[in-house]
């Protein structure tokens, strides 16, 4: 199926898709061309009262030259929303925020097994992934390679959240994934940026050629 072609000056959020404390299933599908102001192409956002009823599951899916006028070029969540992407690909998408390819706020904690990102742009930071929000999302056999953030994080932004999350950091996790390549126009890290008290946990992970066993990384 193909989902395209919406107007990101009158779509808010989810170009393509809305997920709403739902937990739809996405399956051998393309979202190409969608536009909104977050969420370019899809955007989840689940309730807090019942956090669990919202998991919207992407299988064998491609998010294709989507744009987001604000944050999340294809893919946003909200309020933690725990999306799962498996066998996905982001490709070219871009945001005039955060997060070119997926942004991630409120305490989200989605998994993405077996994703590529590659050649996504975000305008402000993040260039494939943008984490805020005090969320912690689970990256397995993640490829993120020559992504562009013209200002900090060109492949993963690990960012900003405050007392609205209780001061939680945020806490990814990357497992056998690879970060390379990608570039951040205004010198602000180019494959990763971390925030304040951000702890990323790396397991067999290579970042431009360097592994990581099992480490915390911490801003510098």
């Amino acid at each position: 199926s193909v989902a395209d072609e919406w107007d990101a000056e009158t779509v808010t959020t989810g170009g393509g898709i809305i997920n709403y404390r739902a937990d739809t299933l996405v399956r051998n599908s393309v979202f190409h061309s969608n536009m909104a102001i977050k969420g370019g192409a899809a955007y989840n956002i689940a309730d807090e009262r019942d956090p669990a009823a919202t998991a919207p599951r992407f299988v064998n899916v491609a998010f294709v030259a989507n744009y987001a006028a604000d944050r999340g070029g294809a893919f946003a969540n909200d309020v933690w929303t725990a999306s799962s992407c498996e066998r996905c690909v982001f490709d070219g998408n871009a945001c005039g925020g955060k997060g070119g390819g997926v942004y991630l706020d409120y305490s989200s904690s989605p998994a993405f097994t077996d994703v590529r990102f590659e050649r996504n742009y975000a305008s402000d930071s993040g260039g494939a992934l943008a984490v805020d929000g005090s969320s912690a999302p689970a990256l397995t056999r993640v490829a993120i390679v020559n992504n562009t953030a013209r200002d900090a994080g060109g492949g993963l932004y690990v960012g900003t959240y405050g007392v609205s999350h209780g001061s939680v950091p945020n806490m990814p996790t990357l497992t056998s994934c690879t970060i390379a390549g990608n570039t951040a126009l205004w010198d602000g890290e180019d494959n990763v940026f971390i925030w304040a008290n951000d702890r990323p946990h790396l397991v067999n992970t290579s970042i431009e050629g360097e592994w990581f066993r099992d480490a915390y990384m911490s801003a510098r």
